[in-house]
């Protein structure tokens, strides 16, 4: 067993010793919000808006994009879990930002095939669509463009509002980019 699985293991035996009340929280969040935020391990989204616990649901992925999975995920927050309202949180010194270049994305691609066994037919790893926003050099627009995909969504139910804010990793500091009032 490695020392990081032992040290997790550690914690969470003193964790769970103190679960008490945490035993009785429901799916759905008890602030009625959610948050879809980049996986960059500077974020800790409950921590940096005030949520406890059984507040938010949350979701994470590489850039915080409003990616197909993460839509269906927001989909079924809202129509089955009671979230009301949504914030999408970018933020600075992200390292997808490396990847709107498209000589190092066609790079990284390039890499990921490098791995296949040799003679296997070329895959596609990604759509189109989890690439293409990448294209996006302004953090602030790509921001936009994922809240307005949010919003966009034939599933999401009318009068959901969207907010878009921008962490800054240096500061904590959350700014309001898209403020999207129902």
């Amino acid at each position: 067993m490695s020392d990081t699985l032992k040290a997790v293991l550690a914690a969470n035996a003193r964790y769970a010793a103190n679960f008490g009340a945490r035993a009785e929280l429901k799916a759905p969040p008890l602030r009625g919000f959610g948050i879809l935020t980049c996986m960059d391990c500077r974020l800790y989204p409950g921590l940096m808006a005030g949520f406890r616990e059984g507040d938010a649901q949350i979701l994470r992925n590489a850039g915080g994009r409003a990616s197909k999975d993460a839509l269906r995920s927001i989909v079924i927050a809202c129509r089955k879990l009671g979230a009301r309202e949504w914030l999408v949180v970018h933020h600075t010194d992200c390292g997808m930002q490396s990847l709107t270049d498209p000589t190092e994305r066609r790079e990284f691609e390039e890499s990921l095939r490098a791995l296949e066994p040799a003679g296997a037919a070329p895959k596609r790893f990604f759509d189109d669509d989890d690439l293409e926003w990448l294209s996006l050099r302004d953090p602030r627009a790509r921001l936009k463009a994922a809240v307005e995909r949010v919003r966009q969504h034939p599933l999401l139910p009318s009068g959901v509002p969207v907010h878009g804010l921008m962490y800054d990793v240096a500061t904590g500091l959350l700014e309001v980019v898209d403020q999207g009032d129902a």
